[in-house]
Formats: C-alpha cells, sequence, structure tokens
C-alpha cells in the first residue's frame, strides 16, 4: 500500500489499524480479507514497529495458512528482525513447493545484499526479472547497487544506465552513472551516455552539470566550464554547479575568475564557510594575502573548528611576517587535526624559515612519523642534522630509516653518497655512485649541487662530466 495518502485513504487506515489493536488488546474476533491485513502489515512495516507486524502476520497466516503473501511476510519480518538464517530457510521451503513468485527473490536478494554476499543477491535479483515486469527500473538499480558493492563499476553503470531509461525522472541515477563511469576510468562512455540524455531533453540541468563532471575528470576544462555554465543558465540556483565551475578554474589557475564564481553563490544562500575558505585559498594563491586573512577569519567565523582554515590563516600571517601569530594558529590547526602531515610539514618549514631550528626539529620528526613514506621528509630531516645541528650520525641513522621504507628510492641513495663522502668512506661512495649513475642518472646534478666533497674529488668530477656530456648529446 502506497502511504502518500490522501484524507480519505488516512482515515481507512486509521480505523483499520485501530480495530485491528483494539482486537488485540480485547481478544475479540473482527473480520479482516486478505487486503485488509496486508495493509496493516505492510503500515507496521513502515513505522517501523516489527513486533506488531509479528502479530499481524501470525493472525493472517492462521487465517490463511497457504498465502505465500503472508508467508513471505513473515520471512521479511524474521529479517528484519535479525534472523535471516530463518527466513532464507523459510523461503527456499516456499520454492521448493513450487510457488513462483517475485516477491520470494527480492526478499532473497534484500537478504543476502545485507551479508554481503552480493552476487547471490545478484542471481535472485535476476530471477525475480523472469517472474515481473513491474518496477524494472528499481531492479535495475538494485543490482546495479550490487554490482557497485563487489567494484565492478562497468557493469553497474551499465545497470544504471538501463535504470534511467526506465525512469527518467529519479535524477539520483544520473549522479550515480557518472560516478561508477569515474571510478572505472569510463569517461568516453559517460559522455556518450550524458550527451544522448542531452540530445532528447537539453534543459535537463543535472546531465548537464554531470557532463561537466566528468569533462573535469578528462581535463577537458574548457568543455567542463561550458557545461556547467548550461547547467546554471537552466536553474541559476543549482549551487553545485557554481562549486564545480570555481573549481575547474582554479585548476586553470583562473582564481580570479574562481573568485568571482564563488561570491555568485551568495545571489542565492548566505556564505557558507566553505565557500569563504575557498575564496580565501584563492586570494592565497594569487598572492593577495591580507584579502585571504579577511575571507579566512569569515570562514573561521562560520566554522571555528575548521583547520584547513587555520592553517591557511597561518601561512598568509607568516607571509606578512607576523609570525608569532601565524605560528599560534598553525598549532590551532594541529590541535583539531594532531595527525595530519602536511600541517606538520608546513609548520616545521615555517619554524625552520624564521630560524626556530631547535623548534623545528620535533615537528620535522613528527611528519616522519605520520608520513613515512614520503621521501622529501627524510631528505629534509636529514639535512636538518646535517646542515643546522653539524650533526652527520644523526643526519646518517635518519637516512637509514628513510631507505629502509623506501628502498628504491635514487633521492635517498644519492644523499646517501653525499653522506659516505662527509665520513670519508670515499671509496665506498665511489662504488655506490658509479651504480647509481648507471642505474639512474636524473638525480646526479642535484647530488653534485648538495655535497661540496664531491665537488673537488677529481674522480667525482670525472664520472659527472661523463654524465653530463651524455645527458647533454655530446657523447
Amino acid at each position: 500500500m502506497d502511504f502518500n495518502l490522501d484524507h480519505q485513504e488516512e482515515e481507512y487506515l486509521r480505523e483499520l489499524i485501530n480495530r485491528f489493536e483494539e482486537s488485540l488488546s480485547t481478544g475479540q474476533y473482527i473480520f479482516l480479507d486478505t487486503e485488509e491485513l496486508e495493509d496493516i502489515i505492510q503500515y507496521y512495516f513502515s513505522r517501523p514497529d516489527f513486533k506488531s507486524a509479528e502479530a499481524a502476520i501470525q493472525l493472517a497466516l492462521t487465517r490463511y495458512p497457504t498465502d505465500e503473501v503472508f508467508l513471505i511476510y513473515k520471512a521479511q519480518n524474521l529479517n528484519y528482525t535479525n534472523q535471516p538464517e530463518k527466513a532464507l530457510e523459510l523461503l527456499v521451503s516456499l520454492e521448493e513447493k513450487g510457488m513462483e513468485n517475485a516477491d520470494i527473490h527480492l526478499t532473497k536478494a534484500a537478504i543476502y545484499s545485507s551479508q554481503k554476499e552480493h552476487q547471490s543477491a545478484i542471481r535472485e535479483y535476476q530471477k525475480a526479472m523472469k517472474q515481473t515486469r513491474e518496477n524494472r527500473g528499481e531492479l535495475y538499480a538494485e543490482i546495479a547497487f550490487e554490482y557497485e558493492s563487489i567494484s565492478q563499476f562497468d557493469t553497474a553503470s551499465d545497470y544504471l544506465m538501463k535504470a534511467y531509461r526506465t525512469m527518467p525522472l529519479d535524477e539520483s541515477l544520473l549522479y550515480e552513472i557518472g560516478y561508477c563511469c569515474d571510478l572505472a576510468g569510463l569517461h568516453d562512455k559517460a559522455v556518450q551516455f550524458f550527451e544522448s540524455v542531452l540530445d532528447e531533453s537539453p534543459y535537463n540541468y543535472v546531465a548537464w552539470f554531470n557532463l561537466g563532471l566528468v569533462y573535469s575528470a578528462m581535463e577537458l576544462f574548457e568543455k567542463a566550464i561550458e557545461a556547467f555554465e548550461y547547467a546554471i543558465a537552466i536553474e541559476p540556483k543549482f549551487i553545485p554547479a557554481y562549486y564545480s565551475k570555481a573549481n575547474v578554474l582554479e585548476s586553470m589557475e583562473l582564481f580570479a575568475q574562481a573568485i568571482v564564481t564563488y561570491k555568485q553563490i551568495f545571489d542565492y544562500e548566505q556564505p557558507e564557510a566553505i565557500a569563504l575558505y575557498y575564496i580565501a585559498d584563492c586570494y592565497e594563491k594569487l598572492k593577495q594575502f591580507e584579502k585571504a586573512i579577511d575571507f579566512y577569519r569569515q570562514a573561521l567565523e562560520k566554522e571555528p573548528e575548521l583547520p584547513d582554515a587555520w592553517m591557511g590563516l597561518g601561512i598568509c600571517l607568516h607571509e606578512l611576517n607576523d609570525n608569532t601569530e601565524a605560528l599560534q594558529v598553525m598549532k590551532h590547526s594541529l590541535e583539531i587535526e594532531p595527525e595530519n602531515h602536511e600541517y606538520w610539514y608546513i609548520l616545521a618549514d615555517t619554524q625552520l624559515e624564521i630560524g626556530q631550528v631547535e623548534e623545528s626539529l620535533p615537528s620535522f620528526q613528527k611528519v616522519s612519523q605520520l608520513n613515512p613514506y614520503s621521501v622529501d621528509i627524510w631528505l629534509d630531516l636529514s639535512d636538518l642534522y646535517f646542515q643546522k645541528f653539524d650533526d652527520l650520525e644523526n643526519a646518517m641513522a635518519v637516512l637509514e630509516d628513510g631507505i629502509a621504507y623506501q628502498p628504491d628510492s635514487p633521492e635517498l641513495a644519492y644523499r646517501k653518497v653525499a653522506f659516505l663522502l662527509e665520513e670519508n668512506r670515499v671509496q665506498e661512495a665511489i662504488t655506490r655512485l658509479h651504480e647509481l649513475l648507471a642505474k639512474d642518472p636524473g638525480g646526479a646534478k642535484v647530488f653534485f649541487e648538495y655535497s661540496k666533497k664531491a665537488q673537488h674529488n677529481p674522480e667525482i668530477i670525472e664520472m659527472m662530466n661523463q654524465v653530463m656530456g651524455e645527458e647533454n648529446g655530446t657523447r
């Protein structure tokens, strides 16, 4: 029964439920036909009130013990009350008795899905499709969601497209199609589908929006902007299109135009913290730090615990040499997100840049703990020990830690050669350098510029001249 009821239907249902509940409380017999019992059961399912539903099902089976509809309701209620094995046992027994009802398979599919047995759920949905022509689009969608659950996004997108062709008013399917095609890397397929939708319905702004998202993922930014602008022209209050258009403009480094687009949102809704943050970030990238600070502060007035805004504010304050407050707000962002390795890196770099060398060390160390697979942190931390603390032993120890996490990194390997030279392990350094130059000559120049001792070693100079000559095409 559809519970989007008019007044007359509400009165009917209220009277029906009152009669049923009164009979339960008094024990008096009342006559209820099968349709009325179905309405009662569906009413309790919709609440949800599974205890009352069970009572209604028991009454129905007492009066109509072989009615497959009520037996299926019993299975559904068993599933709703966390008894899926009993529910499946009942449904299988109905099949074995030769009952052919799509709801048997739909209920089994729902149970299998909840148990993450997605292939079994798909088989049951497909059996149901052979037994009914009703709700075709919904069945296609259910099968698609099962394929999504096992990461078969290509097949999922096929079923979603079938679902949309059956239910073209369900705009949520357009978003889901775009999502699946994106995860499967099927951008051309998505473009073809959305263009076909727009051929039939050129004013479908949701289709234009999703087409823009596909073009954006393909880095066809001009086409993406055009699609978002069509969506905006058709539905000026469609806020996601403004955000997406502005994001694309940022990707194109057109930050001033992105700011204009973000601000257009405020014509239709009150400024949200995230929009104010994005505007601030654009001003920061334009190096208009005062304006960036103003918008970061506005964002934080709306959402005081927005960590990206605190960090952005700190960066801008640092750029304006207000380092005392800069460090305070950077540290506040870390109070909100203490495990954010990017925040720790920014803080460490800022501390080092303003001469707080001792303070920067634990910040760099924190980055190495949170993000040990980053090559850059091991290079920076080892260099900090070597250049600022004159501590070659710890510099080499840190580098070895980094190599343990990234054993194939040529940058770390070249840095180790530099430190071997500093330790006067010259022959070992030269041997390692020979191996590196043969395998990965690309980092040789950076190594040579970093190592003063390499610049004064004739054998290394000869090796480097040979490598540079080959890179310049002189050999």
